[in-house]
């Protein structure tokens, strides 16, 4: 989709790049008690509800409220789902505390977010494996088009002993180090106090050749791989997975930079939201005026276009 919209702030809570002795990245998380004031509510509060939640704030300081929450997670709020399913068992399926149960479902922190600004507003989340981030940026895009202000679009994934336990056995992570974290980005169809422009997004299944992708989507906007002065590429170290990523070399001018974003943030389902944030990040800065985004996770292949203003 080639629809151009503004990202007015982003937030993130997110790895820094060292696994401090563990098999996966764990984010950096803030002082919570700044971002969510009620103790009673922080108390009640999973760990990944609260990395939601206080990104989510740090988006909407200023008393901005929103005209649309759109999140998108890939594994949703895993934690509490255990927690839930520890309660089944050890309990007969008798007494269950209803709190484990309500907290452990995808759309949690989309509704506390909701809740806590009093908005009844358009409110999805998107979990489409490893295109949830994109599928719920493409929706705020559309909402976007429709005319809508001041949308909130996020992405929120954790990672701990048990999910990274049983990923390992089932060989999802060979040679692949595990990551999470939580993003939100404020987007908007009108410039004003913007720090950087989403121009395109684009998603596929197996394209023929990763290269080609990313030129058929730069010819769309009037560009050249030559323009890129960033690229982030999603490469995990996995080799059947970095395979389509080899494609791009002949298109990265020696001019240019590379990152491969998933060695700062780990591969997740929404890591891709990431490098959004870092993106959105540098060409802010003035360090870059176009950023490309080059996603594969799975079968699925995405591209993001960023520019300045």
């Amino acid at each position: 989709m080639s629809a151009t919209c503004y990202i007015k702030r982003h937030a993130a809570i997110s790895p820094g790049g060292d696994a401090e002795g563990k098999n996966y990245l764990t984010a950096a998380e803030p002082d919570y008690k700044s971002l969510i004031d009620n103790p009673g509510l922080r108390r009640r509060m999973s760990r990944i509800i609260k990395m939601g939640v206080a990104a989510a704030q740090m988006c909407l300081k200023d008393d901005i409220r929103p005209e649309a929450i759109v999140t998108a997670t890939g594994l949703g709020c895993v934690g509490d789902t255990e927690k839930f399913a520890s309660q089944i068992l050890s309990l007969g399926e008798n007494l269950l505390n209803p709190s484990t149960f309500i907290q452990s479902t995808f759309n949690t922190i989309g509704a506390q977010i909701a809740l806590l600004h009093k908005i009844e507003a358009y409110n999805m989340t998107y979990v489409h494996r490893s295109l949830s981030f994109e599928s719920a940026l493409l929706d705020s895009l559309l909402l976007v088009e429709e005319g809508r202000h001041n949308i909130l679009v996020g992405a929120i994934d954790e990672m701990y002993e048990t999910p990274y336990t049983i990923e390992q056995r089932m060989g999802l992570l060979r040679n692949i180090t595990a990551g999470e974290g939580a993003h939100f980005f404020l987007l908007d169809s009108e410039p004003h106090d913007a720090c950087a422009t989403l121009l395109a997004l684009e998603t596929g299944s197996a394209p023929a050749t990763a290269d080609c992708f990313v030129e058929t989507l730069l010819q769309a906007k009037g560009l050249q791989a030559a323009d890129i002065d960033l690229w982030l590429t999603g490469e995990n170290g996995n080799t059947l997975h970095d395979k389509p990523f080899a494609t791009l070399d002949r298109l990265v001018a020696p001019t240019s930079r590379r990152l491969s974003y998933k060695k700062i943030c780990g591969e997740y389902p929404t890591a891709p939201a990431a490098a959004l944030s870092m993106a959105a990040d540098e060409i802010a800065g003035g360090k870059a005026r176009y950023a490309l985004i080059y996603n594969h996770s799975q079968e699925y292949h995405s591209v993001m276009l960023c520019g300045s203003l």
